[in-house]
This record gives C-alpha cells, structure tokens and sequence, in this order.
C-alpha cells in the first residue's frame, strides 16, 4: 500500500517520507483500539458469567438468562460432562491395566 504513487511520489499531497514510521504509528493505534476492545470484551463476558452463576445459585436455574446464553451454557455444561466421563474411563482402562500386569508378575 505504502508503495502506490499516491504516497511514495513527492509531488503528491498524501506524501509519506518515512514508510516505516507510518507503519509503527498505525500498528500501534491499531494495539490501543484493539486493547480496549478485549478489555470490554473481557469484563462483560466475566459480568454475563457472574450475573449466571448468580441467577442458578438463586432460582437452582438460569431464570433471567438470554435463551442463546443459556444454551450455550448448557453445551459448555455437557461437554465438560463429556470429557470427565472419558478421563474416568482411560483411568479405569489404566488401573485395569496396571491390575493385570501386577496379576502376570506376582505368577511368575
């Protein structure tokens, strides 16, 4: 972009001398916008998720929650449900195991 007529002739009004010094400055407004938009971004999904676990804890459910919310709650929920009923699973496939090679040493 910096390499158009536009900003690399002299004669143009949109002149840029120092490509490289235009390229920090813009790079850095983009890290402050980008910046202040995650931080709001991360304060408001910690108040959805607080003001949630606030309402379950209340009511026993999600009662005040937005349908698409608590859904997705819900999926996050059943995953991690998921995943704890496979590691319990890969452990007793573990100690299964473990027994059964402790059973082939103490024969011999």
């Amino acid at each position: 972009l910096l390499g158009l007529d536009t900003f690399s002739h002299t004669s143009s009004s949109y002149y840029v001398a120092n490509h490289v010094l235009a390229t920090a400055v813009a790079c850095g407004l983009a890290l402050i916008v980008s910046w202040a938009f995650m931080t709001v971004f991360d304060m408001t999904s910690d108040t959805l998720l607080f003001c949630m676990a606030m309402d379950i804890r209340q009511h026993g459910s999600a009662v005040n929650a937005d349908h698409r919310l608590k859904e997705l709650f819900n999926q996050a929920r059943q995953t991690a449900a998921r995943a704890q009923r496979a590691k319990e699973q890969k452990q007793q496939k573990l100690q299964a195991t473990n027994a059964r090679g402790a059973a082939k040493n103490s024969k011999r």
